[in-house]
């Protein structure tokens, strides 16, 4: 995950913790859902892929579907 990503998760994880505990102290407020960054595009989607294959940041093949049920 890129630092530019991990920054918003944990600002999201850190309001929800937040909200959490003020829940649990009976201190409710109306709150605002926040819609999530949309999904990089393919084109940012390839070349993510490419550059961690050419880092060699790969699975061997028959890990890919490890822990995945599949009909056979």
């Amino acid at each position: 995950m890129t630092k530019k990503r991990r920054k918003p998760l944990f600002e999201r994880l850190k309001k929800g913790l937040e909200e959490g505990i003020a829940h649990t102290q009976c201190e409710f407020s109306l709150r605002t859902n926040e819609v999530p960054e949309a999904p990089p595009s393919a084109t940012d989607s390839f070349r993510q892929g490419w550059k961690e294959a050419q880092c060699g940041n790969t699975l061997p093949i028959d890990r890919l579907w490890q822990g995945l049920d599949v009909e056979r």
